[in-house]
């Protein structure tokens, strides 16, 4: 938390907000100062002050964008500006009433780093590289005949995400015989994190072409101006604000500084040679651009390095060279492929998911700050535990320990002197979740010396639960035996007793249960069995008052609120914590009426506070309908798969016309760790029962050539591989666990389609598509026919 933020959170400071605004003469606000905290049930926060830090970033940069841009509107803005802009555009925002100008329809862009970084560039849908949040920006841009090309003004552009690193190229459409790309990368020269921007010329025709290949330095990034208030070029390198920010290895035709009352050097063709500028307002533009001569067939490409850390002010990166360039991009691409293929891989008929899964798999490290998960590289780039849960268990599950175990620490700094994990505060699933985190990591790797080492904390969390819980004196109250009011997780609505923290809190006791056993303290396991069941006995009576005061059999999200789609929050409950049954009387109708109401065309449309589709609460409704064999699992997966577009990457919400981000960070941590959650648990779903394999696939796979192959699948009981093999009138089916637990003990299944093949009858149903087939023994081998006259052929291997 910021300084701004710890100061704007205290009592004192809303009394002193207070007297300021009487003092004045602005009475009148008072009640809205007051309604930050009051709003909804009343609760001991005032209001979490990372969103008020937020809120105040966002007010300031607001009010540069619109000072900026209606000043010089002759310039060349970001595509986001450019639309937003634009009254023809269903981008278009009018400004007036609305001062500010943030970019609210295309929040998009790819996080690109090296692993084990706490540094990201970003680059947007234009190929417009970005290297600090907040800061400047390097765009390209080409001049052919006097006419000027830029990527936020041209109608058609594509990218891809390239293994090697893994990097953007992004493809520039343009109405001639000549290819142009730009492929942007983070690579790692001599211990040093440097981005890398090539632009690729190609002349498709079968005439001479003289282009002029540029760059451009721009004051503005994907949501706000950057300001670039001093430019100085020397041997190459360019500083902006008295720090290195590019170098040059090729020299230029032309290069030069303008200040923002000039015209734009990308639109005009400038014969300045000026080196060095400053500017109070921050508006600085710099450029460069190389004259090029290319012949039919030529191909031609410039390169140009951005150091990620600002640092070495003053070195001359002199070692930075095209040759070194080369190095360093086979370096990348050959420890990208070797970290990739180690741990979870899996192949399935829908390539698309797999393409997904690999894309994030790759990239998923941009959310790895060393000794905390961050939910993106903007404003998100610091821990918050929610985020951090659903990363965490990606991580797990594709088998990399190692990662989540090095957050440990961390996390426990976060623990109050009472017992609270607090990363924010009047969130208090923060409790369940740091347990969460600390658990699942000992039950994934089997590692009883860190339970040993960190279970004090753990059961000191879960004392904080039981005592926190039980600060409501009032048995008749609808909240009785619940955790505090808070906002919990912002995006259901005002301050409330949400049964989302609650279903996190009794997780992390239950969970406690299990350590302590695994730990052997039959005194603790015996202790917390009994706190698990009396805080389950309040919560399911609040969840009865909920359902009786709703009505119906549809579950609000508190006991005080009726059915909206912040009920979403309820579906946590079945996936990833386990705590009822999929056939709870609840849970249908939950999902009905979310299923009817809040999802658009796969989509869920959260309708509250974060206003926008929604990837990972698009992925929790899928996750629910995965726990109970439900079909409509598929239109969600297919929608997410779309919205992710070529990059795999998803914004916190998205804007239901443009299809562009409209709130928080373009490139959503938590979006990306649940697409491998969901992956994985198409291929092992951990349910209460055990580990079902195959849960969500689609019936209409098994035909004739059907191949599906697991590999190294991360589970509770160890690591996990097998293979499905559909070949002319028999399904194969081969298994093998590699034990990598010594306490967990769960059964597992095959899930396969009803009347598809000869099983026995009497297998327990998974949803109306399939049954359950137990599997014996830690490998095996099932054969079985498709005449449904035939019995299955069981082998077991020892």
């Amino acid at each position: 938390m910021g300084i701004i933020g710890k100061l704007l959170s205290t009592k004192q400071v809303e009394r002193a907000l207070h007297y300021l605004l009487r003092k004045r003469g602005l009475d009148y606000l008072i009640p809205f100062l007051k309604g930050l905290s009051h709003v909804g049930r009343p609760t001991q926060v005032f209001f979490p002050p990372e969103l008020l830090e937020q809120g105040l970033a966002m007010l300031l940069s607001g009010l540069n964008n619109t000072l900026a841009v209606q000043t010089y509107p002759h310039w060349v803005w970001p595509h986001w500006i450019e639309a937003q802009k634009d009254p023809h555009n269903p981008a278009f925002i009018p400004t007036g009433v609305n001062l500010l100008t943030p970019n609210l329809t295309e929040r998009n862009w790819c996080s690109l780093g090296l692993p084990g970084s706490r540094h990201e560039i970003m680059v947007d849908r234009q190929g417009l590289l970005t290297p600090h949040a907040f800061g400047w920006s390097l765009l390209p841009y080409l001049k052919v005949e006097n006419q000027s090309f830029v990527p936020p003004r041209l109608p058609e552009i594509k990218q891809r995400l390239t293994p090697q690193g893994p990097g953007v190229k992004t493809y520039y459409f343009l109405p001639f015989a000549l290819s142009w790309k730009t492929h942007i990368q983070v690579l790692c020269f001599e211990g040093e994190e440097v981005a890398v921007m090539t632009q690729k010329l190609r002349n498709q025709s079968e005439t001479l072409m003289e282009v002029v290949l540029g760059f451009s330095l721009r004051p503005y990034n994907m949501l706000t101006v950057g300001h670039i208030n001093k430019v100085k070029v020397k041997n190459g390198l360019w500083r902006i604000n008295r720090k290195p920010a590019l170098f040059m290895p090729l020299k230029p035709t032309r290069l030069g500084v303008v200040s923002s009352e000039m015209q734009d050097p990308i639109l005009e063709a400038f014969q300045l040679n000026t080196t060095q500028m400053r500017s109070a307002s921050g508006l600085l533009i710099g450029y460069f651009e190389y004259e090029i001569r290319l012949a039919p067939g030529e191909k031609q490409e410039v390169s140009v390095m951005l150091p990620v850390h600002r640092s070495f002010p003053n070195r001359n990166f002199s070692h930075y060279s095209l040759e070194n360039l080369q190095g360093a991009k086979k370096e990348a691409q050959k420890e990208t492929q070797a970290r990739t293929q180690k741990g979870f891989c899996l192949r399935l008929p829908n390539k698309v998911w797999v393409q997904g899964f690999e894309a994030i798999k790759s990239r998923i490290h941009v959310f790895d700050d060393q000794d905390y998960f961050t939910a993106g590289s903007y404003f998100y780039h610091e821990q918050w535990l929610r985020d951090s849960s659903f990363l965490a268990l990606a991580h797990l599950q594709l088998g990399w320990f190692a990662q989540v175990e090095s957050k440990l620490k961390a996390i426990l700094a976060l623990q109050t002197r009472e017992g609270f994990f607090k990363s924010q505060d009047g969130e208090w699933d923060g409790a369940g979740q740091g347990i969460f985190i600390f658990w699942n990591y000992i039950r994934y790797s089997g590692d009883l010396s860190t339970l040993k080492r960190y279970y004090p904390a753990m059961r000191k969390a879960g004392a904080w639960i039981d005592k926190t819980r039980k600060e409501e004196p009032d048995s008749r109250s609808l909240h009785f035996g619940l955790l505090p009011a808070g906002l919990s997780a912002e995006h259901f609505g005002p301050n409330d007793h949400y049964f989302w923290d609650n279903f996190w809190g009794l997780w992390g006791l239950r969970a406690l249960v299990e350590a302590a056993e695994a730990l052997g303290d039959s005194q603790d396991q015996a202790e917390f069995e009994a706190l698990a069941a009396a805080y389950e006995a309040d919560l399911l009576s609040a969840l009865e008052k909920a359902l009786a005061r709703e009505g119906t059999l549809c579950l609000p999200p508190s006991p005080y609120r009726q059915m909206d789609a912040a009920a979403v929050g309820n579906l946590v409950a079945l996936s990833p914590l386990n705590l009822f049954s999929p056939q709870e009387a609840w849970v249908k109708p939950t999902l009905d009426w979310l299923w009817e109401n809040s999802l658009q065309e796969g989509l869920f449309f959260q309708s509250i506070i974060h206003t926008g589709f929604n990837a990972y609460l698009s992925a929790q409704v899928a996750r629910a309908f995965l726990m109970r064999g439900d079909p409509r699992l598929y239109p969600i997966l297919e929608a997410l798969s779309a919205a992710a577009g070529p990059l795999w990457t998803w914004p916190e919400a998205i804007h239901p016309h443009t299809g562009g981000g409209c709130m928080g960070d373009g490139d959503h941590g938590w979006a990306a760790a649940e697409w491998i959650n969901l992956m994985h648990d198409l291929c092992v779903l951990e349910t209460a029962s055990g580990l079902i394999l195959g849960a969500g696939f689609d019936p209409a796979w098994f035909v004739e050539g059907l191949r599906i192959k697991v590999e190294e699948a991360a589970t509770p009981l160890g690591s996990l591989s097998y293979e499905l093999r559909q070949e002319k009138k028999f399904l194969t089916f081969t298994w093998k666990l590699e034990r990598g637990s010594c306490f967990a003990r769960q059964p597992l299944f095959l899930a396969l389609p009803q009347n598809h093949f000869a099983i026995p009858k009497g297998l327990s149903p998974f949803g109306v598509l399939r049954s359950l087939f137990p599997l014996e023994g830690e490998q095996g081998q099932i054969i079985l026919p498709k005449n449904l006259n035939h019995e299955p052929k069981l082998e077991l291997k020892p």
